[in-house]
């Protein structure tokens, strides 16, 4: 079952981005919904949204990619640049459902290229999914890289060293 993962942030909150996800085909009502005039002083933006085919190991990949940065286990609030987490999240994606690019690409795609695009990703992360840790591991481009991250076991440093190439 398809479902969204988002990449948010805050300006009330400089530094800190939030993965998360949700079943809900509108993201602007999950921003709504973090955004509430109680909880933040200021709303969220939706940096990136991506529909994806099984949107909690997805995000669980994500955090568990990015958990050396993660400030609170219980929140799923983290540390980094979100271009890093766009750029792992784009590798996933069936569809790029992020409001802002959403507005633009429904004034200028056709209906039938949008169809299309949506079953080409699909095929795409269909194929990541199938695909092991040790491929995708291999897939990366310096020999060295792989060899160590193959040889050695998970830790910061190797966490680090495969987010550095992504």
């Amino acid at each position: 079952m398809t479902g969204i993962v988002y990449v948010f942030t805050n300006p009330a909150m400089p530094g800190y981005v939030k993965i998360g996800k949700t079943a809900k085909s509108n993201v602007g009502h999950r921003l709504k919904t973090l955004s509430n005039p109680t909880g933040v002083p200021l709303p969220f933006e939706c940096r990136y949204a991506a529909e994806v085919e099984d949107a909690s190991k997805v995000e669980a990949a994500i955090h568990k990619a990015f958990a050396v940065d993660r400030k609170n286990p219980k929140r799923e609030f983290f540390t980094t640049d979100p271009q890093r987490i766009i750029t792992l999240l784009k590798m996933l994606e069936i569809a790029d459902v992020t409001p802002a690019t959403r507005q633009i690409l429904d004034k200028i795609t056709p209906p039938v290229d949008k169809a299309t695009d949506t079953k080409s990703k699909s095929k795409q992360a269909h194929e990541l999914k199938t695909k092991s840790w040790e491929e995708v591991v291999k897939s990366i481009g310096k020999k060295e890289l792989r060899e160590d991250l193959l040889a050695m076991p998970y830790v910061k440093e190797n966490v680090n060293k495969l987010r550095a190439t992504i």
